[in-house]
């Protein structure tokens, strides 16, 4: 990955100022030309330090499934796996050292579910919510950066990952296919619970003003201002934030749940009260 092209952050916008609720609400619009280029190019730097974190973290639940899958084929396949995400854990990290110099650590609802994720037993956990959930997002979400970077680095690097993200996800949609005759009815529902509550997990890392809240303060900024702020834009604009339009990370990931069968019907959704790290959803 050449990332010898000078590209300087503090001069140079990485996405179009467009795709950023925050600047496009009363706190963005009284910032100054180099305070917005700074903060955009801050919620990208901690945007892509989430896809980075959950790059590692596919390394090494891929690396854990090679000990657990019984069969042969889905033994070489996550071998592969572990060896693709561990190149897109270098490149990942490579990029963000070139443009800033370190990753910001993961938001508290993403970095639980990756923890999550690595510690269970359950093999079912391990493969949806990597393959299927977690995979499945970043496909949206980096088409999404992709379909609107102005870094052309950023952009060749994110074309050769999104070629592996899909096969990837296929793996996970695939297995699920061939064993899902396997559970109960009972046990089918609880996958989906769990499924929803991953899902919850990305929808805040997506969202949340508060999950991002360390990037505002060295930019003179109250993350409670900004999320005032952002509230009161969508509400006038009547339309989805710039983080969701275009290529939608969390629509994309929805119609996977539901091509899936994981996506719970309204009535079987578990509350958000279940899950108290989750009540943040209705106040993002």
């Amino acid at each position: 990955m050449d990332l010898s092209q000078p590209f300087d952050v503090r001069r140079q916008a990485i996405m179009p100022e467009e795709w950023f609720p925050e600047l496009r609400s009363a706190v963005g619009r009284d910032l100054t030309a180099a305070e917005r280029i700074a903060l955009g190019n801050e919620i990208v730097r901690w945007f892509l330090s989430g896809i980075l974190h959950g790059e590692q973290a596919a390394f090494y639940i891929s690396a854990q499934l090679c000990l657990r899958l019984e069969d042969a084929a889905a033994r070489e396949f996550m071998a592969n796996q572990a060896r693709e995400e561990a190149r897109h854990a270098r490149a990942f990290s490579r990029y963000i050292a070139r443009r800033w110099g370190a990753a910001y650590s993961p938001g508290e609802a993403f970095g639980r579910l990756l923890r999550d994720l690595h510690d269970t037993e359950r093999i079912d956990h391990k493969i949806v919510g990597m393959s299927g959930l977690i995979e499945g997002f970043a496909m949206g979400a980096l088409s999404n950066i992709r379909a609107h970077t102005l870094d052309p680095a950023l952009d060749r690097m994110l074309g050769h990952v999104l070629r592996d993200e899909t096969v990837h996800h296929n793996f996970g949609t695939i297995w699920l296919e061939e064993t899902r005759g396997r559970y109960s009815a009972p046990g089918w529902q609880e996958l989906q619970y769990f499924a929803h509550r991953a899902y919850l997990a990305l929808y805040l890392n997506l969202v949340s003003i508060h999950q991002r809240r360390e990037i505002y303060a060295p930019l003179g900024l109250d993350w409670r201002r900004v999320r005032l702020a952002v509230r009161e834009s969508r509400g006038r604009r009547g339309k989805a934030p710039g983080l969701e339009e275009g290529i939608n990370p969390l629509t994309v990931l929805a119609r996977n749940l539901v091509r899936m069968g994981l996506m719970p019907t309204a009535a079987a959704k578990p509350r958000h009260n279940s899950n108290p790290a989750l009540v943040e959803t209705a106040d993002s």
